[in-house]
């Protein structure tokens, strides 16, 4: 056999080389296929956290704990609560929940 026979063409062992790399390649990138597939598909809030954190920035001075009603969007239900800190109090954080989305504010708590 000449030089030129031996290099002219691969071999049987570079052939299942080649192919346990390509099958381990393609084993490794199936899950990111599969997960950007169900990100592409998956339904974004319809609230942004900068959003709902205007919206508390708004609210939070004289808000009440329970649901509020978003001004624009009267279909957008605001939850939120007041949770103190110290014993007696000294502050509460305000924390403002909407679709899965929560944003907090301290508040200072007003001695009587």
């Amino acid at each position: 056999m000449t030089a030129r026979a031996r290099t002219a063409g691969m071999t049987l062992v570079e052939v299942l080389c080649a192919l346990v790399l390509l099958s381990a390649l393609a084993a490794a990138s199936l899950p990111l296929l599969v997960e950007t597939n169900r990100v592409a598909h998956e339904k974004a809030p319809a609230v942004s956290v900068f959003e709902l954190g205007r919206f508390a920035d708004a609210v939070a001075a004289d808000a009440e704990a329970g649901p509020i009603a978003w001004p624009d969007h009267p279909e957008r239900r605001v939850e939120m609560r007041r949770i103190f800190v110290g014993d007696p109090p000294t502050h509460a954080w305000l924390v403002f929940a909407c679709e899965g989305i929560a944003v907090s504010r301290w508040e200072a708590v007003k001695r009587p």
